[in-house]
């Protein structure tokens, strides 16, 4: 009867100790739906909602009406291990973005710095992304 006590105290233990060292998906705060609120380098500030949904791998991402272009303007981004958002492209090569964001998933708050270039320049973009 004590080996048995000691095997289920051994099961219990491994149990524990093996779902406790599971990584979270980082993924799951960031997709869905989040408000923009974004200061424009002519001083205008706009509020609008983006999408985020996962590309094709943990780390990529896709943000629609980054913006404010639409929900077809697709904008491909990159997390780093240091929570930092890098821009790779878009789908449409009539604008470019540059620049980067900070993802705190403690708060749900992506902070953007980014200029645009193409059919409008706009030098410096502030926005905040807070989860809906």
């Amino acid at each position: 009867m004590q080996k048995l006590k000691y095997l289920f105290v051994a099961l219990a233990l491994l149990l524990v100790v093996g779902t406790s060292c599971e990584e979270s998906d980082s993924s799951e705060g960031l997709i869905g739906l989040w408000q923009c609120k974004e200061t424009r380098s002519d001083n205008s500030y706009s509020v609008y909602n983006v999408s985020i949904d996962q590309f094709s791998s943990d780390s990529l991402y896709v943000i629609y009406n980054m913006y404010n272009l639409g929900m077809d303007f697709e904008v491909y981004v990159k997390l780093d291990r240091d929570s930092t958002f890098s821009f790779l492209g878009s789908n449409n090569t009539m604008y470019t973005l540059s620049g980067s964001g900070n993802y705190r998933p403690s708060l749900q708050k992506i902070d953007w710095e980014y200029s645009v270039s193409g059919q409008v320049n706009d030098p410096l973009v502030i926005a905040t992304f807070e989860k809906n």
